[in-house]
């Protein structure tokens, strides 16, 4: 469980289940205050309108690290879900595809398990070119995040939900 990360602001609250092996990571949007939150907050909006990948992303990537330390070899036998609200939901997109690089390269990837790593978001403002540059920096191929289960519920188009192209299916509430 992470709460308000001095580093960026990043919020995630991390919940296990021992008895299903499923661990669901919750991560929290953007803030509109004019304080240091809201200001880190608005930093990382910005990163993703340069379809960069955001501050927050350290911290994540180190609540990924914990997670997997803790499993172990475990991890093969456990589904990691992930969802968000805007910049939440391309944080949650962005932290399953650190998850999926990460157990490819420690070998723990289920490669049976479909839906072994899952994000649902919630007005997404898109990742798929920031999780394309994050599968090549890895050295694996660029559209890996195709064989994750992602999916998107969106409002009708608007400045937020058409930022970037969507990485997973895309549903429009109307």
């Amino acid at each position: 469980h992470v709460v308000d990360s001095n580093e960026a602001s990043f919020r995630c609250v991390a919940f296990l289940n021992k008895e299903t092996k499923e661990i669901v990571f919750a991560t929290a949007g953007t803030r509109p205050h004019l304080n240091q939150k809201g200001l880190d907050d608005l930093y990382d909006d910005a990163l993703l309108v340069a379809q960069s990948k955001p501050a927050k992303m350290n911290p994540a990537q180190i609540l990924n690290d914990m997670i997997l330390d803790s499993l172990g070899e475990q991890a093969k036998d456990y589904k990691f879900h992930y969802t968000g609200h805007s910049l939440g939901a391309a944080m949650a997109e962005m932290q399953a595809v650190d998850m999926d690089i990460k157990l490819q390269k420690k070998g723990l990837k289920n490669h049976g398990e479909k839906d072994q790593i899952t994000a649902v978001t919630f007005e997404n403002p898109g990742t798929k070119p920031i999780v394309e540059k994050m599968y090549k920096e890895a050295g694996l191929p660029e559209n890996s995040a195709k064989k994750l289960n992602f999916c998107a519920f969106n409002n009708r188009k608007n400045i937020i939900n058409s930022l970037n192209e969507q990485s997973g299916t895309v549903y429009t509430i109307i």
